[in-house]
């Protein structure tokens, strides 16, 4: 049995408990990852690692097809591609770095990154989304993340206030996810 609220969201529609799960795990792999945005412009990779593996588990334990897997990570790696073709680009070629830690490997955007620019850490997460939400879905969460994102974007560009400074994309991400729950259970 599939409650109707959730059978929406994640792909494909799974018992009641198995979609709580999957909406727990891609609740807390955005939160713990806007945390990190947000205090230290980093991405852990460890976690995001992580739940991509519960997500092609869980994909392959509910007999996903490869023609619904493979379209639901392309926004996921177009935004690694543009990430690292607006990094090579711009003055700053040293703006996303990827390293390892001794606690957790993660990925960084040093400050000052090109405002072009996305971070690498954002396709990651959102290509790791992927494994658990249908294409529709990972697309309508990342034109609402973007939509989201432009408001604060646009004032800043606004206020010509620093032209050079670097947005965590992570909380936008948050709160689209969020929008999405609230309205597929209304």
């Amino acid at each position: 049995m599939s409650i109707p609220v959730l059978s929406s969201l994640t792909h494909p529609p799974q018992s009641w408990t198995d979609e709580i799960v999957s909406v727990c795990v891609i609740t807390l792999l955005l939160m713990i990852n806007t945390i990190t945005d947000l205090l230290h412009r980093r991405i852990l990779l460890s976690l995001t690692a992580a739940g991509a593996v519960f997500g092609l588990a869980r994909s392959i334990a509910t007999g996903r097809s490869a023609m619904d897997l493979i379209p639901a990570l392309f926004p996921g790696l177009f935004l690694l591609a543009f990430s690292f073709l607006t990094a090579s680009v711009s003055a700053n070629t040293d703006a996303i770095r990827c390293h390892n830690s001794a606690a957790a490997s993660v990925i960084s955007r040093r400050d000052g990154a090109a405002v072009s620019s996305i971070g690498c850490g954002d396709g990651i997460v959102i290509t790791a989304l992927g494994l658990f939400l249908a294409p529709v879905m990972i697309l309508s969460l990342c034109a609402l993340a973007f939509l989201i994102a432009a408001v604060p974007a646009g004032f800043l560009l606004i206020r010509r206030h620093h032209r050079n400074e670097s947005m965590p994309f992570m909380p936008f991400l948050l709160a689209a996810w969020i929008i999405l729950l609230v309205t597929s259970a209304l």
